[in-house]
């Protein structure tokens, strides 16, 4: 949201931008990236797993959808897929039954 009010018309088809990147086409620098995280304490790794966890959670715990959407390792995703399915399973066990 934040980035479509800042930059309502930008070009740039990166997902992360900056003031500097957000009217041509380049990416941001590691740098940017790197102090930014900082500040927060998270990672990109965590956003990354992050992003993973939530692809099993919506597409239904396929782990050959995780293996060559993120290109990870079929135990990588198949690990991923297990977390998903027992996350389902416990949200579908606390759902009110009318």
């Amino acid at each position: 949201r934040h980035r479509r009010a800042t930059w309502p018309h930008t070009t740039n088809p990166h997902v992360l931008i900056s003031d500097k990147t957000a009217h041509g086409t380049g990416p941001i620098s590691q740098q940017f990236v790197t102090s930014r995280m900082n500040r927060t304490g998270c990672s990109v790794d965590r956003i990354r797993k992050d992003r993973i966890l939530h692809e099993a959670l919506a597409g239904g715990a396929d782990p050959l959808h995780l293996s060559l959407v993120f290109g990870i390792s079929h135990s990588t995703a198949a690990r991923y897929s297990a977390v998903a399915e027992h996350l389902l399973a416990d949200e579908l066990d606390q759902t009110p039954q009318p």
